[in-house]
């Protein structure tokens, strides 16, 4: 296991549906982050804080936060 943090950011708008995300890039979000954290000590996700679309948030706050969140890792 590598000694270090990873974050993953991405776009998601173009993945969005009336019900959430598309299920088959959640999936996939999912295996890779499941796959980086076998490789890393911590592994933070904005779509997990995002509830994966479920939780909206305007790109304004999602970038403070990321922002907040880069500085701590």
């Amino acid at each position: 296991m590598i000694n270090k943090r990873l974050f993953i950011a991405w776009p998601i708008s173009k993945y969005l549906t009336e019900d959430g995300i598309n299920k088959d890039f959640e999936k996939f979000i999912k295996e890779l982050v499941k796959l980086c954290r076998k490789h890393f000590k911590e592994v933070y996700i904005a779509l997990e804080r995002e509830e994966y679309g479920n939780k909206k948030m305007y790109g304004s706050i999602c970038t403070i936060l990321d922002f907040r969140k880069i500085e701590t890792i």
